[in-house]
């Protein structure tokens, strides 16, 4: 089974299918876009604008990732701080 590739012209072999869930296909209607042999992601408009919630998805909890790790190491840092400072023994 095989598609013709959008891109480069040729007739390619499909290689894999994409979901939305990144998880197997368990019926045909669960397919958003096809991997070809060439290297190339073909899928209708639907799967274009999936491809630019996905994009914004990943970028939100990037920045939340993000926000998250330099919060923990303020933490971290001014437990630290108070471990050394002296004391007034």
């Amino acid at each position: 089974m095989g598609h013709v590739c959008p891109i480069c012209k040729t007739y390619q072999p499909q290689i894999a299918v994409e979901t939305a869930d990144r998880r197997p296909a368990q019926k045909a209607s669960d397919v958003i876009a096809f991997k070809l042999g060439c290297g190339h992601t073909i899928g209708g408009e639907k799967y274009q604008s999936f491809l630019a919630a996905r994009a914004k998805v990943i970028a939100e909890a990037a920045s939340k990732r993000f926000a998250l790790e330099a919060e923990t190491r303020e933490k971290l840092a001014a437990a630290w701080k108070i471990l050394e400072e002296p004391t007034g023994d």
